[in-house]
């Protein structure tokens, strides 16, 4: 489990390429829910997914599971 410091889907990549089995948001999360309500927060929650799958795409893997099949010496290997 990784919680501490996460504000973007990069960190959450980087995270889970090291070997972490889950990723907490922190208060990013809090801070959307209290701008908006539940409507900030799905937005939150939707842009975060679509970085996530954005970045796993620019990095080559199609899914968190074949990140995490790579490992961390292939996934932040950029060549």
């Amino acid at each position: 489990m990784f919680d501490s410091g996460v504000r973007s889907a990069t960190d959450a990549v980087i995270a889970l390429a090291l070997g972490a089995t889950a990723v907490g948001l922190g208060r990013t999360y809090a801070y959307a829910l209290s701008y908006g309500g539940t409507e900030s927060l799905t937005h939150y929650l939707k842009s975060f997914l679509a970085e996530l799958d954005l970045c796993l795409a620019i990095c080559g893997f199609e899914d968190i599971a074949s990140l995490k099949e790579a490992g961390a010496e292939h996934a932040l290997t950029f060549s």
